[in-house]
């Protein structure tokens, strides 16, 4: 009687502390998609994954997490996409108790390298934390420039590509502040006339855009 008691008390506090956590998937945008594995490395709880000891660490407050725009702009399993691409929301704007953002579909685990995004978004460079994107002049003559304004940090990188899609030219692979930045590259003697296309890589989005050199 008295182990069947210490048993029944035993388990009645594993599933006690199993409940207590498991309400922190609805404190992350679109938690729910992966449930417990999106901060530890089994389904059954156990052990943190990379994405589980940033919060543990450093973004619980009475328990509960702290979302936002810091943690979303961390990229704690370095696959190259941040916990707030990865969970569609990358800008950290979500709040507790509203609808999850973005897509489910496309939600990956910002705790699992081998779980990222495989998709392009060019239609709202926005999502991803670009607040606008302008080439200028297009058509140009021997100087071009990219206008981009940033709503996180990261690494901006702009390729210009033939229209066989040949690299032609690196104009940038370089970490950025969040803030507006103007982006400069002489066209003499490196572009002939003619159209190529620039690639835009950040945060895990990928823009293009049309560019034509007189």
């Amino acid at each position: 009687m008295k182990k069947t008691l210490i048993y029944t008390l035993a388990f009645a506090g594993l599933v006690s502390i199993a409940d207590a956590r498991s309400f922190r998937v609805n404190q992350i945008p679109n938690g729910s998609k992966n449930g417990c594995i999106t901060c530890h490395n089994s389904s059954s709880g156990g052990s943190r994954n990379s994405f589980g000891k940033a919060i543990e660490n450093n973004f619980l407050n009475g328990g509960d997490v702290v979302w936002g725009a810091q943690l979303a702009a961390r990229d704690d399993d370095g696959d190259g996409f941040s916990n707030g691409a990865e969970l569609q929301d990358p800008n950290g704007a979500w709040q507790i108790g509203q609808a999850n953002p973005g897509d489910a579909s496309k939600v990956t685990n910002p705790g699992n390298a081998g779980s990222k995004p495989t998709y392009y978004f060019e239609e709202k460079p926005e999502f991803y934390g670009i607040s606008n994107i302008e080439v200028f002049p297009n058509p140009a003559v021997s100087f071009q420039s990219l206008a981009i304004e940033l709503g996180l940090p990261g690494t901006i990188n702009a390729e210009i590509y033939s229209i066989n899609g040949a690299l032609v030219k690196t104009v940038a692979n370089t970490l950025y502040p969040a803030g507006k930045h103007i982006i400069s590259w002489n066209l003499t003697n490196s572009l002939s006339a003619g159209n190529y296309y620039l690639k835009i890589t950040f945060n895990g989005g990928i823009f293009t855009y049309p560019l034509s050199v007189k």
